[in-house]
């Protein structure tokens, strides 16, 4: 074991960190976890005209005045998280105060002299995982939480961080345990003069396991293109031809079109299949700079509802009208419109890419190179989970067909067994039940300091 991966065990030690974005904000979290958090942090703390004693308090916030320096004091709130109903499993102390960062720094540097040192990447869910309050699984979509890019990729890393993904691997792995159990019972008894029958649903069960296994497998596979990339949205200014697209991409008269601006006031939208087969949800609404009744401004509050949703935005511009501004940071395209009434010659060497709803000019062009630009677009830590996740599952898959193989021809049952021991292992490997240092670090490189 490295030095490094030993400093990381070292869970006896009290743990501090700053919990909270970096930079300047209205509040700050620090966060302690340990056995010394609670006496770290009452020894810099008092209620009135004493100490802020925080033993009697086993759960919750309470405020107190945290002495800074020289006498100076500053009013906090203290939550308290007792062990072992805490998320790292011990006992964790949080103090919200005004988030100035060098406040921030001063109050890690007291803790640190009174006896917490400096947290590791990933450290607090490392200890969670350690205390069983988490599982493997679970602990990597924390860190897909915290680096989620979408709404969508956000609720995708909470279902595996509530334990539904979990849930369903125990479930498969106590159905291999029934049939492992069967088998292994026979051969307990194969040197005996006591006959066990092996179910003749053997072959059945294995099979419907290798199916439900299989269907595991294509959903970690999933992870990384359908949550990225799953809302497409149209963006751009009035009367740039963003419904005529829309229509023209799904092939299909969904929205309304007109040559007056303001047009579009709801949104819409429509599954879009693109190159590759891969499938996205293109979204229409309202365009920028038109400003009318209070129905536009309900369509604009609506076009910032869905740009905060979508995973990525294709900026639309009037091709009559010149390429204009850079494009914006999120956009993954720059389409111009009305191809059709703007000769080539007359199209300028900008970044764009041209198309004609009304010939279809571009529209294929298109679709490819958008299926290119959201290929890969899952952030690293969701990456990293799909990818871990789904090798471990391949190999249980692999394991289940060894076995169907190994029955189908005969071969002995202590092969079938063997091979639904390796299925187990890859299953418990996926939630922690068997890990090693080295991938335990991976995972937790992922992560910032304080989560």
């Amino acid at each position: 074991m490295s030095e490094s991966v030993e400093y990381l065990r070292s869970s006896a030690d009290t743990i501090v960190a700053l919990s909270s974005p970096p930079g300047p904000a209205p509040r700050g979290v620090l966060r302690l976890s340990g056995p010394r958090a609670l006496a770290i942090v009452g020894s810099f703390l008092v209620r009135g005209d004493g100490p802020a004693d925080l033993a009697d308090l086993s759960w919750g916030a309470r405020p107190a005045a945290l002495l800074i320096d020289r006498g100076t004091a500053l009013q906090v709130d203290v939550w308290v998280m007792r062990a072992p109903r805490s998320y790292t499993g011990q006992d964790v102390v949080e103090l919200h105060l005004p988030g100035s960062p060098a406040l921030l720094d001063l109050c890690l540097e007291r803790f640190r002299l009174a006896g917490a040192r400096p947290a590791l990447p990933g450290e607090f869910t490392e200890r969670a995982f350690l205390n069983g309050r988490l599982d493997l699984a679970q602990a990597e979509a924390v860190a897909a939480v915290i680096h989620a890019e979408s709404e969508d990729e956000r609720r995708a890393a909470l279902t595996i961080l509530e334990g539904r993904a979990s849930r369903e691997l125990d479930e498969l792995a106590g159905r291999a345990k029934a049939i492992l159990a069967a088998i292994e019972l026979d051969l307990d008894f194969s040197d005996q003069d006591i006959e066990i029958v092996v179910p003749e649903t053997l072959a059945g069960d294995l099979a419907a396991l290798g199916a439900a296994l299989e269907l595991e497998l294509r959903r970690r596979e999933a992870l990384p293109r359908s949550v990225l990339g799953d809302r497409l949205l149209l963006v751009g200014a009035a009367n740039a031809g963003k419904s005529s697209l829309f229509n023209a991409l799904q092939d299909g008269q969904r929205a309304l079109v007109s040559e007056l601006a303001g047009t579009t006031r709801d949104y819409l939208e429509a599954d879009l299949e693109l190159a590759g087969g891969r499938r996205v949800t293109l979204v229409d609404c309202a365009g920028t700079g038109h400003e009318g009744d209070d129905l536009d401004a309900e369509g604009h509050r609506l076009r910032e509802r869905e740009l905060a949703r979508a995973a990525a935005r294709i900026e639309v511009v009037d091709g009559r009208l010149g390429p204009g501004g850079g494009p914006g940071a999120a956009a993954v395209l720059r389409v111009a419109t009305r191809a059709d009434l703007v000769p080539p010659a007359e199209r300028g060497r900008d970044e764009l890419l041209w198309v004609s709803s009304t010939t279809g000019e571009g529209l294929a062009e298109l679709k490819r190179a958008l299926a290119e630009k959201l290929e890969g677009r899952a952030s690293a830590a969701f990456a990293h989970l799909a990818e871990r996740q789904g090798r471990l599952l391949a190999r249980a898959l692999e394991s289940v067909h060894r076995a169907e193989g190994a029955l189908a021809e005969g071969l002995g049952l202590e092969l079938v067994a063997a091979d639904l021991h390796d299925l187990l292992q890859a299953l418990r490997a996926i939630t922690g039940a068997d890990y090693d240092d080295e991938v335990l670090s991976a995972i937790m490189r992922d992560f910032c300091i304080g989560k």
